[in-house]
Order: structure tokens, then C-alpha cells, then sequence
């Protein structure tokens, strides 16, 4: 297999090819620069490309001009995406994994939650299933394993720790994380289809709510755009 090099985005690539339409660029860096370029890349809409896929150090393009296509991504002058930060509402549950992050940490569910309340993560990645995010900068003391044996996540808008990560299931689906939270709207507008505001970088401020809060930001309607413009 063919190996060569290309600066992408002030980014080094060796580049392959897997069979004749797909083009694999693997970089030595990882984290959220390469999948930060994956967003930039799907988001420039290039014609030639039909998919694109980010993961760890790695891109995956789907295209039939596999040259055609490097030659436009070293040229094109990428813009650069404006970090925002978001405030993330998370009711702490205790009828799923909070135990076991007990267990684990050795703190108390209080202790825990002091250090969740206000901790600003990164999103580092959008992952393995639609709606579901990656959030970096997890302190060492949550940094709870994956389970053994996966089970299933039966709630909406899960909020896991799995790992150095975060992350939110915006679906039920099975799943190895430790649920620990609940966030009372989606990140994302999947019925209208409307572009996520979320970007690679963005950084979530974590706001833990009760009981009491989390219905009432259900009963006002409130989305994850709206709650955020009020905050």
C-alpha cells in the first residue's frame, strides 16, 4: 500500500488508499485537531467527496478522486471555527451507575457532584452512534472504566463517563458507559434535521439541576438553543 505525506490544515497526513474509493489520512497528532478537520472537510461540502468519517488520529474520505481530492484539501484556506461555550443542565440519577462511580472514585455522591457542578469539558468528538458526543478534560478521580459487559442505556440523553471521557447518548442503545446523569432536552433538533450548532472544541460548562428544575425546563419547552440564550 502506497504511503505518502500531505500537509492538510497546518496538519501532517501519510495518506493510503482502501480499495479504489477510499482515502484513509492518518496523522501522529490526536484528539480534537484531526477530528476537528473532519468537521471542516464535511462541512465545505466539497462535490467530490461523499463521506466523511473522524476518528482518534484518523480521517476516512469516501470519494472516486481520491488525488483530485488531496490536491483540493491542501490548497483550500480553512477557516478557522469559532469556539462557544455551552451551559449543559445535568440532573444527577441514582438508579443507574452513580454506585458504582462511588465505588470507584471513593467519594461520596456529594463529592461527586462538586466536582461535576461547573466542570467545563471539550468537545473532543461526535462517536460510535448518531446524537452521541465525546467530551475530553474528565478529571482522573471520575475516570471510571467502561463496563465489562456493555448493557443497555435505557433513557434519552444519557450522560455517561466511560474512561478520560464523557459523553451523552441522545438515544437509548446499548452501551458500556456508567450512566450518572440526565439531560431534560437533546443536544440535537433530529426531527426538523437542522444543522448542530456544536462544534469540535466547543466547550461544555457542566450545570447539575434537581429534580425540581429538570421538569421545569421540560415543561417550558425549553431546547438546548433556547436554554442556552437565557444563560
Amino acid at each position: 500500500m502506497e504511503l505518502n505525506l500531505v500537509n492538510i490544515d497546518n496538519i501532517e497526513f501519510s495518506h493510503s488508499r482502501m480499495h479504489n474509493n477510499i482515502l484513509l489520512l492518518k496523522s501522529c497528532r490526536k484528539g480534537e485537531e484531526v477530528a476537528a478537520l473532519a468537521q471542516k472537510i464535511l462541512l465545505a461540502k466539497f462535490h467530490l467527496i461523499k463521506e466523511v468519517i473522524g476518528a482518534g488520529s484518523e480521517i476516512l474520505i469516501k470519494t472516486r478522486s481520491p488525488n483530485k481530492v488531496l490536491e483540493v484539501l491542501q490548497k483550500y484556506k480553512w477557516p478557522k471555527i469559532p469556539v462557544t461555550r455551552w451551559c449543559l443542565p445535568i440532573r444527577i440519577v441514582d438508579n443507574f451507575d452513580l454506585d458504582k462511580l462511588v465505588n470507584f472514585s471513593k467519594l461520596s455522591i456529594t463529592e461527586i457532584s462538586d466536582a461535576l457542578n461547573g466542570l467545563e469539558l471539550r468537545v473532543h468528538s461526535f462517536g460510535f452512534i448518531p446524537g452521541f458526543i465525546y467530551l475530553s478534560g474528565l478529571p482522573e478521580i471520575l475516570q471510571i472504566p467502561r463496563k465489562l459487559n456493555p448493557g443497555n442505556i435505557n433513557i434519552e440523553n444519557a450522560f455517561a463517563l466511560g474512561g478520560p471521557y464523557a459523553g451523552v447518548y441522545s438515544f437509548k442503545s446499548p452501551g458500556g458507559w456508567n450512566v450518572v446523569g440526565q439531560l431534560p432536552f437533546a443536544l440535537f433538533d433530529f426531527e426538523n434535521q437542522l444543522p448542530s450548532p456544536i462544534s469540535i472544541n466547543d466547550i461544555f460548562a457542566i450545570d447539575l439541576i434537581s429534580k425540581t428544575e429538570f421538569k421545569s425546563i421540560r415543561a417550558n419547552e425549553l431546547n438546548f438553543k433556547s436554554y442556552n440564550a437565557t444563560n
